[in-house]
């Protein structure tokens, strides 16, 4: 859950195309509902403000998430599981966090 906060979607059609080939509507909404790691995205953010989350998805697997908020709701643009290399890079940080 983001701070707290109820969570609404406005889904891409373009995105959702592409975004459920691997998840359904349903997990990408429920990985929402959990403490989150959300981190800047100042790379991919030119022209809007991304962010980054990162949490447990299906099959008890991390993702990397990338999203935007337009309107006061979450437009999701890509969501796939972490890489072996983000997994363990992402356990350091956390790590060293403490």
């Amino acid at each position: 859950m983001i701070q707290g906060v109820a969570v609404e979607f406005d889904w891409d059609e373009g995105n959702l195309k592409k975004l459920t080939t691997r998840f359904s509507i349903t997990e990408l909404e429920d990985f929402f509902q959990q403490d989150l790691s959300v981190f800047p995205d100042y790379v991919h953010s030119k022209i809007e403000p991304r962010l980054i989350a990162v949490g447990l998805g299906p099959k008890h697997r991390f993702m990397f998430v990338c999203y935007t908020v337009r309107r006061d709701k979450i437009r999701l643009i890509s969501a796939r599981y972490m890489r072996k290399k983000e997994y363990l890079r992402y356990e350091k940080f956390k790590k060293e966090e403490l």
